[in-house]
């Protein structure tokens, strides 16, 4: 039987989510009306980041060892 995600790590990752796009929603919508395409590309990157260290947070796994394993 596989282990199932605990709860507090899908709610860790969606803070994660909703800061990042907190950070990158403002920050895109100021880069697009000052007419910034640098802003723009690291406000799609801060929000892609912080979809990845939430699929990260969701998809770790404790590490289990096998018995007799040193």
């Amino acid at each position: 039987m596989t282990p199932h995600t605990p709860v507090w790590k899908w709610i860790l990752a969606l803070v994660v989510l909703v800061l990042g796009a907190a950070v990158a929603v403002p920050l895109y919508r100021y880069a697009d009306a000052d007419d910034a395409p640098g802003g723009m590309v690291i406000a799609f990157l801060i929000f892609v980041v912080g979809g990845l260290v939430a699929m990260w947070i969701v998809n770790t796994r404790p590490v289990t060892r096998k018995p007799g394993s040193n």
